[in-house]
């Protein structure tokens, strides 16, 4: 068990570290290319992620990932059905930043749809 926890942090901070590179990147070619009307969105899906996941949501908000590239970003976290004290964790949070949406599983399909409405 403690083996598969360890596994599982160590994933989700590569992932992590995987977004800040790609955000990074993105953002300074956008810097350089002026591209205001890119249409980026960040999500991240979640569940029984309690020992992590407030670190990881302050870590976007402290050090201006979503800045990086959107100027008017917010941050999507899917909660697929957290059985673990996950979803109290986002919802306090959720009152820290005001560009934070928290969806359940059964609202997973309003970030496609809310993507497809910026597009046009």
């Amino acid at each position: 068990m403690l083996k598969a926890i360890f596994e599982f942090t160590v994933y989700l901070f590569a992932l992590y570290g995987a977004v800040i590179l790609i955000l990074g990147t993105v953002g300074s070619v956008c810097r350089s290319k002026s591209c205001d009307n890119l249409k980026i969105r960040m999500v991240l899906v979640v569940k029984n992620a309690e020992n992590v996941i407030e670190g990881i949501v302050r870590n976007v908000f402290l050090g201006g990932v979503l800045g990086i590239v959107m100027s008017q970003g917010r941050l999507t976290i899917i909660d697929m059905g957290s059985t673990d004290s996950t979803q109290e964790i986002l919802n306090k949070l959720k009152n820290d930043y005001e560009v934070l949406d928290v969806l359940g599983t059964d609202e997973k399909e309003k970030v496609f749809t809310a993507f497809s409405q910026e597009q046009n």
